[in-house]
């Protein structure tokens, strides 16, 4: 159950509520850098690793993708405050926040020999369009002009 989901509290559209558990096909959520989310497309082939060696590597599609950047983790397990992969700091109310833009990046129709029973984390290599050093820096520019100018 999504930890925010109490009552007279309002969600954003699409917010997670629970999670159902069933036999039936594996789906996940990564994050991606603002830098690198105009290269994710819909339906992309996305590779899922888990973590755990004894689960085989799955081939899924990218299903979603989130265009608003993450205000506060909710998978607190991936923030760098718990030892996780994304940049982040604790806020006093007890609340995670990212320390750069981060989208999550919905995928499903994974290819798989059997279901898996428990959220597992990993890494998700998304196979994007390739782009030049000299692109890249200039999404990056891109990216920090625009943050700046909301601030």
């Amino acid at each position: 159950m999504n930890t925010d989901l109490r009552a007279g509290v309002w969600l954003k559209g699409g917010e997670r509520l629970f999670d159902v558990i069933g036999g039936d096909g594996v789906r996940g959520e990564g994050f991606a850098e603002e830098s690198d989310l105009g290269r994710v497309e819909q339906g992309a082939a996305a590779d899922f690793v888990a973590n755990l060696p004894e689960l085989s590597m799955r081939r899924c599609r990218v299903s979603g993708i989130d265009h608003v950047n993450l205000a506060v983790m909710d998978t607190l397990y991936l923030a760098s405050v718990f030892g996780g992969p994304i940049p982040s700091r604790a806020e006093h109310g007890g609340a995670v926040l990212p320390l750069q833009s981060i989208f999550r990046v919905s995928f499903d129709h994974c290819a798989t020999a059997g279901a898996v029973m428990r959220e597992t984390p990993g890494r998700v290599v998304i196979k994007g369009e390739g782009e030049s050093l000299v692109t890249h820096a200039i999404r990056r520019l891109d990216a920090l002009i625009v943050k700046e100018m909301a601030s």
